[in-house]
C-alpha cells in the first residue's frame, strides 16, 4: 500500500515540469543527508548507510539528467556532482559528519540556484 507522502510524491512528479523534476531530486538528496545526520547522531550505521546511498543515487540521476551539449555549465555541474558524490563514499565509510555537511551545503546552494531559475517569471 502507497503511503500518504509516496502518494503526494507520486502526483507532484507526474505533473512537474523538467525544471520541477530537478528541484524534487534536490530536496530528496537534501532530505536524504538530513536524516543520515540523524542516524550518525544516533550511531545507527545501517540508516546512515541507507540514507547516503540514496543521497548517491539522486546525485547519479541529476548528473545523468545534465546534456553537456549545452557548454562548460554542464561540464562544471558534472565536475561538482562527482566532488559530492566522493564526499557521499568517503562519508559512508567513514561516518564522517563533516563530509555530510559540506555535501549538505552544496546541495542546498545548488537546490537554491535551480528554483530561483525555474521560479523566475518569464519575459
Amino acid at each position: 500500500m502507497i503511503s500518504p507522502q509516496q502518494q503526494y510524491l507520486s502526483t507532484q512528479v507526474l505533473t512537474a515540469t523538467p525544471g520541477q523534476l530537478v528541484i524534487i531530486v534536490y530536496d530528496e538528496a537534501i532530505k536524504g543527508l538530513k536524516m543520515a545526520k540523524v542516524a550518525l547522531s544516533r550511531g545507527q550505521v545501517p540508516e546512515v548507510n541507507r540514507h547516503l546511498q540514496k543521497t548517491q543515487q539522486a546525485v547519479d540521476l541529476l548528473q545523468s539528467s545534465l546534456n553537456y551539449k549545452a557548454g562548460d555549465i554542464a561540464e562544471k555541474l558534472g565536475a561538482l556532482y562527482d566532488f559530492i558524490r566522493d564526499h557521499l563514499v568517503t562519508a559512508n565509510l567513514k561516518k564522517d559528519s563533516r563530509l555530510v555537511d559540506e555535501a549538505l551545503s552544496l546541495l542546498e546552494g545548488l537546490r537554491e540556484a535551480w528554483a530561483e531559475i525555474v521560479n523566475r517569471p518569464r519575459a
